[in-house]
């Protein structure tokens, strides 16, 4: 599963290659005929900066405030490949998120690879007080102090893994204390099926062991008591 480390990193590699900002991209290298497709989708959003991208940004990976976080979840070996399944704006990544809250309500966890949002504005959290985010057409892909950006809310990317690897050490340990010497099986099971919940459409393999899930569950519930 993609996780938020991971989310982080990637952020760190656009603001070091110094990534521009183009409405509706993702991650790409931008081409003339590209910016010609998105000023042709986009008009209004894309149309009033012609005089401006040209010699700004093509030749140079480009994206909008989502798209950042969508070119990591896309990547695909450097040609992030378009899911029209996880293509979320940023109001949609705020709504689909379980985890979260308003600044106002409830203090941010100090995270990184939290989601931070202002009205139809996303950027990432990447520890000690800073953002990264693609600002806007003539900023491009930025780092700011979390406290000056005016951010209004947080939220934990429903499509990412915040665990720690402590965290993750400690649920395969009591799955193999669980479950009866089937402990390797089921953890590479339950990663199998994790792996397809965030659609990297990879072969479930054999499920004959999820027949003893609530066995399983029930022994690790006992031993967490």
């Amino acid at each position: 599963m993609l996780t938020a480390k991971g989310l982080v990193a990637h952020c760190i590699m656009a603001h070091v290659q110094a990534w521009g900002y183009v409405w509706g991209t993702y991650g790409l290298v931008l081409t003339e005929n590209g910016l010609t497709d998105k000023y042709r989708q986009y008009p209004e959003e894309v149309g009033k900066f012609m005089d401006f991208i040209p010699n700004k940004w093509i030749g140079k990976r480009t994206v909008d405030c989502s798209g950042l976080i969508k070119s990591y979840l896309w990547w695909n070996n450097g040609l992030p490949k378009y899911d029209p399944r996880t293509d979320l704006s940023a109001n949609m990544l705020f709504r689909n998120a379980v985890e979260k809250n308003s600044f106002a309500s409830e203090e941010m966890p100090d995270i990184p690879g939290i989601l931070v949002f202002k009205p139809g504005h996303v950027g990432v959290y990447i520890g000690d007080g800073w953002v990264i985010e693609a600002k806007g057409t003539k900023y491009g892909v930025v780092k700011s102090y979390l406290p000056k950006g005016n951010w209004i809310s947080w939220a934990k990317c429903h499509l990412l893994d915040y665990r720690t690897p402590a965290e993750k050490k400690d649920w395969t340990r009591l799955v193999m204390e669980a479950s009866d010497g089937f402990g390797e099986k089921w953890i590479k099971t339950i990663e199998t099926l994790a792996d397809i919940a965030t659609d990297h459409n990879t072969s479930i393999g054999d499920l004959s062991i999820m027949k003893y899930l609530p066995e399983l569950i029930e022994k690790i519930g006992n031993k967490e008591k």
